[in-house]
């Protein structure tokens, strides 16, 4: 998990307030809990605090949710496409906290896996059942 405000640099806390992973240079202690800066302005001025930025669906997350869609048609083609598209937004997904697509990526990976299985099952059964009619 990376810092909210330093992507590059690995997160230490989440503010106990909007609930976002700050490094030791941004969060600090208020009342015994890990703040933002932004929280903890807000906190002291009596308001509250501003909703965190929002954060923008990795594409390669939509991508490998819509091949594993794409997959229950041919899942011989699109459920290995969307299992590889999946890994590299999962990788993705843990250097920028700035993006979401988690549950995509989840999502696309059950799928795929799903039909694979079922695609195999199939073809399985198929052969063993060739010739017995």
């Amino acid at each position: 998990m990376q810092c909210r405000n330093h992507p590059k640099v690995a997160a230490t806390a989440k503010c106990a307030s909007c609930g976002e992973p700050f490094c030791d240079n941004c969060v600090l202690t208020l009342r015994g809990q890990p703040c933002c800066a932004a929280c903890k302005k807000a906190e002291i001025k009596g308001t509250t605090p501003p909703p965190p930025p929002s954060r923008r669906i990795l594409s390669q997350a939509r991508n490998a949710l819509i091949l594993a869609m794409l997959g229950m048609f041919c899942a011989v083609i699109f459920s290995p496409l969307a299992l590889a598209k999946a890994s590299e937004a999962r990788k993705l997904l843990k250097e920028d906290v700035g993006y979401e697509g988690e549950g995509m990526v989840t999502a696309a990976q059950i799928i795929a896996v799903l039909e694979l299985v079922m695609f195999v099952l199939g073809t399985v059964i198929g052969f063993l059942t060739r010739g017995q009619a």
